[in-house]
């Protein structure tokens, strides 16, 4: 973990600053959009499981928010390198030559070895073609116009009115005609999966952490699917969508296209 291993004074060091400030772990996690268990974590001293990179943009963007150097930061609780620090290392290079000498020697550690390679190669390749199969099916047929999306939510919900049903922003703005490019935007409240097939090109799914914002761009048309329609708050062309259903369950193929953005005008 490099500069990660002086984890916990890290996190002592952003936990006194923060309350320092007099602020909370969800203001934190307001500000920075960082799952608020990620900075409990890396207050306490734990690690996140994330790679190294972005648990470092998550330690960065949580000492920017509270007056703390982004650089500086990782330097905290950094143990220094000395001559005892060198026989240690000396020592541990020894040993691990001598463990690797004794590897060698064995034949049945090599077969072991061998073996558990195999079955990491051998799992790898499944994986793969899993992966490659599950792209290939992916198909943009089936796919249901933002009307009937709307339509479909209107008869399970009548006649409760919800605050946060599809309905577009009524606002004065250009022609649709003169619109050569979509802009569709999300913003999650919660983590959940999502495909967005931009033009026609397929897309895999992509996690959308809680908190965050996405954003596409396209010519023509959005085909989208979600985990939890219920999660994740939607605008087009600047124009809101709001969540595509009242309740959490998954939506699959639901397009929007110019004539989504001309209905949204005449409501």
């Amino acid at each position: 973990m490099s500069d990660l291993r002086n984890i916990k004074a890290i996190g002592e060091r952003l936990r006194t600053a923060r309350e320092s400030l007099g602020r909370s772990i969800d203001d934190i996690a307001l500000a920075t959009r960082i799952d608020r268990k990620f900075l409990n974590d890396i207050e306490r001293g734990i690690l996140p499981a994330f790679p190294v990179t972005y648990v470092r943009a998550f330690i960065q963007d949580y000492a920017r928010t509270v007056d703390l150097d982004p650089v500086e930061i990782f330097d905290v609780g950094a143990p220094a390198d000395g001559p005892s620090d060198e026989k240690n290392k000396r020592a541990d290079v020894t040993s691990s030559s001598f463990n690797i000498t004794t590897v060698r020697k064995s034949p049945v550690n090599q077969y072991r070895i061998l073996f558990l390679l195999a079955m990491l190669v051998v799992l790898g390749l499944v994986v793969t073609i899993v992966w490659l199969r599950k792209d290939n099916t992916v198909s943009p047929t089936n796919e249901i116009s933002f009307s009937d999306a709307v339509k479909d939510r209107e008869q399970k919900l009548t006649p409760v009115v919800s605050t946060d049903s599809v309905v577009a922003q009524k606002s004065p703005s250009m022609s649709t005609a003169t619109i050569d490019t979509l802009f569709l935007e999300a913003v999650a409240s919660e983590s959940v999966w999502v495909r967005v097939t931009v033009d026609g090109t397929p897309a895999p799914e992509k996690m959308i952490p809680r908190f965050s914002h996405l954003r596409w761009k396209a010519k023509q048309s959005f085909v989208l699917s979600i985990g939890n329609a219920a999660a994740v708050s939607f605008t087009l062309n600047g124009r809101k969508l709001g969540t595509l259903s009242p309740i959490k369950r998954q939506i699959n193929n639901i397009r929007f296209d110019r004539e989504t953005l001309r209905k949204l005008e005449v409501q």
